[in-house]
């Protein structure tokens, strides 16, 4: 081998491990890009994943206290006075202490605090130091159905002016706004650590990659240096012989001199490329080192030039390749994958190499018939070819896509929820879409069907609204749930007239629903937004307003009418029950006409006694027709019949008269009934009257556990029980009725 060769084959070696390392410094790279990548979106998915956490925490803190102060009022409005309502729900949401939320706070709409900080005083005008009014942001939230609000803690005496964020409802019954709200700088705090943890796994993945980096760049060195080093003298050698063989006095030596000379060099040359060999099969398998290093990544790798023509691949499963390597290989994106993803995928390289940074593509594929999603980050190595990573992220990206519709989507009914709604309403706000209407919809009676039927049904009658709603929109008609059993439509581009009727197309969709287990009533406010001026929060209080107006004249017939559906399903589900309400009813009548009752005293007195059982319709009935004596468990069951009763009847105004009486009618006069235990005259007149009725028609009436007793067994039971059960007036009167043929 002449030494021209020689130094050639050595330089090529040189050039071969330079491209090995810079290969090893491309991977490390890549993988340094890749996992900051990852880090950043981590952090920014923890931090967001957390603040979304604290801000439903206190949501659901303000939810729970209103509804605390909902039922104190509805429990105390007929006994109570507004002034006295009010001390007793602002005592109670005082008592409402969280580690997390500090203290729950309220004030009406004027700006005066009834609850939390600075009670009595007028915040109507403070600002915080930021110049923000405070209240006024808190007010604009609640009158707008709830929402949160940031600011800076005012100047309030005993607490710091610190960032603060709270959640906010409206509470009707006084004019109120109820609150919580948690620190900002909690929230800043665990974000830090948060951005710590990532950062610091960043970090130590980073010095790990760079370690084995940095010590396979040092052993391929050793072996350069070792090896290498032995061929140069070899070569230097070899260029030694040749210049002294090139000189005249050589011509003068012995012939045997030159014959010596020549094979040193042959000598010398079978050792040098002995050496080569060994060199070359020593980078040989440093090569298969670093593919194995590639093999062993998850993600498939692939080469492509800037026209994303497929050079090479490594994948440490040949299966996971969608074609084989001899279809793709030599051909381009556009000719391997569907249009739609080639497209993209190709934009996607192109702004690689324009940026010189790694880009990722997300997109979706049916191999297989199967859905799957997939990653791929395009990297480039040079300005003529770039890397591409696919990762297949199918249970990841499903994950994320059903989180976000959730976030934007009501999980019962499908529809798009209050969040939603509200970043819609302002993104529609714009002056293309006027005229803007709004349509607010209201459930009449869900709390009365939750209470008479169970949460399943109200769930069921919620879906049924839906679908409703959802058949009777064309599409760009944006439909929302914004809250229990309220519901808004909103129609850009829509004229009153149009709005007013579709309201009317789904009143007579409505109408043609076939009877059920229960009625099926909305009630609906409508109103417009004309010009750009007029604030679309205003359209929507005005809509909301407008609603509550119609639900005042139909929420009441549709009431009654469920009062007497849950008359009819309790008399389907048990016969013995209706006849049992019947004689009940008209025993009432009769002690209420023996007593001197006025006529209409005497009426009510009779209805009462007719729906004193509607609360069983609750009550399993295995345990109204156990044959057996009940256990303590379902003798408490049993025994919510009257309170559930009161809750159905309470909320119709023909009925609310008599709800009380019917909550009482198993009061004792000694004081040991439920469910109040009240005692003597505290006990409604009518409920002690009930009481009797109820008592004499049970003990007359067969039972599952034994037979009817004897009329004038019943009686003595009754006498013996006078003064300690009964209202011994009641009692006395009772016992000297004529019952003819009636017992």
């Amino acid at each position: 081998m002449t030494p021209r060769r020689a130094s050639l084959r050595n330089a090529w070696l040189r050039a071969l491990g330079i491209l090995v390392i810079s290969m090893i410094l491309l991977r490390f790279g890549a993988d340094v890009l890749l996992q900051a990548t990852y880090s950043r979106e981590t952090e920014r998915s923890d931090v967001a994943s957390y603040r979304e956490r604290v801000k439903t925490r206190i949501r659901d803190e303000v939810r729970a206290a209103v509804t605390v102060a909902e039922y104190v009022w509805a429990d105390g409005r007929g006994s109570l006075s507004e002034t006295e309502l009010k001390a007793k729900v602002a005592e109670l949401l005082g008592s409402l202490q969280s580690s997390d939320v500090g203290y729950v706070f309220a004030a009406d709409y004027s700006g005066i605090s009834t609850i939390g900080p600075n009670v009595g005083a007028d915040m109507y005008y403070v600002r915080d130091k930021n110049g923000l009014y405070v209240v006024r942001e808190l007010i604009a939230a609640a009158r707008a159905g709830g929402g949160y609000v940031e600011y800076v803690m005012p100047p309030i005496e005993g607490y710091a002016e610190v960032p603060k964020i709270s959640y906010v409802l409206p509470f009707e019954p006084f004019g109120w706004y109820i609150g919580a709200g948690v620190t900002l700088d909690e929230i800043g705090a665990i974000e830090k650590r948060i951005a710590r943890e990532d950062r610091g796994r960043f970090w130590s993945l980073f010095a790990r990659n760079g370690i084995s980096a940095f010590l396979l760049i040092f052993a391929l060195v050793l072996i350069n240096r070792v090896m290498y080093s032995r061929i140069n003298r070899e070569l230097t050698a070899i260029e030694g012989y040749l210049a002294r063989s090139s000189l005249e006095e050589c011509d003068s030596m012995p012939g045997s001199y030159r014959i010596s000379e020549l094979a040193n060099i042959a000598d010398h040359s079978g050792r040098l490329v002995h050496q080569l060999f060994s060199s070359m099969k020593e980078l040989e398998r440093a090569k298969r080192r670093f593919e194995t290093m590639v093999r062993s990544m998850p993600d498939l790798v692939f080469i492509v030039d800037r026209a994303g023509r497929f050079l090479d691949y490594s994948t440490p499963d040949e299966e996971r390749l969608l074609v084989p390597p001899r279809v793709f290989l030599g051909r381009n994106l556009g000719e391997i994958l569907p249009a739609d993803v080639s497209g993209s995928a190709m934009d996607r390289l192109d702004e690689a190499f324009a940026r010189g940074e790694p880009t990722v593509h997300e997109y979706s594929m049916y191999p297989g018939g199967v859905k799957k999603w997939y990653e791929a980050r395009f990297i480039p190595m040079d300005e003529a070819q770039a890397l591409i990573l696919v990762r297949e992220t199918t249970e990841l990206t499903e994950t994320r896509i059903k989180n976000e519709y959730l976030s934007y989507h009501d999980q019962l009914t499908g529809l798009f929820n209050r969040r939603f709604f509200e970043e819609e309403l302002h993104r529609l706000d714009t002056e293309r879409n006027l005229p803007l209407a709004v349509i607010m919809i209201d459930v009449n009676g869900l709390k009365m069907i939750n209470d008479a039927f169970g949460h399943e049904k109200g769930d069921e009658l919620l879906v049924a609204v839906s679908e409703l709603l959802r058949t009777s929109c064309r599409e760009g008609e944006v439909i929302s749930r914004v809250g229990g059993d309220e519901f808004v439509i909103l129609l850009p581009s829509t004229s009153e007239k149009s709005a007013e009727k579709l309201i009317r197309r789904i009143y007579d969709r409505l109408a043609e629903q076939p009877a059920g287990d229960w009625v099926i009533s909305i009630s609906a406010g409508l109103s417009v937004k004309e010009t750009p001026r007029q604030p679309v929060e205003l359209t929507y209080a005005t809509a909301e307003k407008n609603m509550y107006r119609r639900k005042l004249a139909e929420s009441q017939s549709m009431r009654n009418q469920t009062v007497q559906i849950i008359m009819r399903t309790l008399g389907e589900k048990n016969r013995r029950e209706r006849v049992h309400s019947d004689r009940v009813g008209n025993l009432c009548r009769r002690i209420g006409e023996a007593m001197g009752l006025e006529y209409q005293t005497v009426k009510e007195l009779e209805t009462a006694g007719l729906l004193h059982d509607i609360g069983k319709i609750v009550v399993d009935d295995k345990l109204v027709n156990k044959a057996g004596p009940l256990t303590p468990e379902e003798y408490a069951e049993v025994k919510k019949h009257p309170e559930i009763s009161y809750q159905i009847l309470r909320a119709v105004d023909s009925y609310a008269t008599i709800a009380d009486d019917i909550l009482s009618h198993h009061e004792r006069w000694d004081g040991a009934g439920y469910p109040r235990g009240l005692a003597g005259e505290n006990i409604s007149l009518a409920g002690r009257i009930i009481a009797v009725a109820d008592s004499y028609e049970a003990m007359t009436a067969t039972r599952p556990y034994r037979m009817a007793l004897p009329h004038e067994t019943a009686l003595e039971e009754i006498r013996r029980n006078s003064g300690t059960q009964f209202d011994p007036s009641v009692v006395e009167i009772f016992l000297k009725m004529d019952f003819g043929d009636t017992v």
